[in-house]
């Protein structure tokens, strides 16, 4: 492949939410991410420098599949199971509509929540799979 058409970087995805306010303090105070509140009905949430989700205002948005989420990995599978007692403490504050149990699966232990705009997020801790990730993050691997 020629380097002029090598793909630069995978810099963001994309969320529809149902209000800009409501969702941005889930954002800021519930998920500790950095918010930039750019445009009337949009704004920018990341965690890590690289990478970040654009969340635009849309009335009608639609239900995300769960399969569809945003993982968020921790540091350990205590605190996977404190982020789980959190989120059941203030439901009703975030307006978190779901939240699964957390176990095992796909190998890590995780749980899922979906926020009040029926976006689904995954907390996970997983010690096997990512470190190998990280290993070949920087070069380029073949199926």
């Amino acid at each position: 492949m020629s380097d002029d058409l090598r793909p630069g970087v995978l810099s963001h995805g994309t969320l529809e939410i149902k209000n800009i306010q409501e969702s941005i303090r889930f954002y800021r105070d519930f998920l500790l991410m950095r918010v930039i509140h750019h445009l009337p009905k949009a704004c920018i949430i990341w965690l890590q420098e690289g990478w970040y989700i654009v969340c635009v205002e849309n009335a009608n948005a639609r239900e995300m599949p769960v399969l569809n989420h945003f993982g968020i990995n921790v540091d350990s599978r205590e605190a996977v199971d404190r982020w789980h007692e959190r989120a059941v403490r203030e439901r009703e504050q975030y307006g978190i509509a779901n939240i699964t149990s957390p176990k095992v699966a796909h190998g890590s232990y995780q749980f899922y929540l979906k926020d009040r705009d029926n976006n689904w997020w995954e907390f996970q801790y997983d010690d096997s799979i990512f470190p190998k990730i990280r290993a070949v993050a920087g070069g380029e691997t073949k199926a």
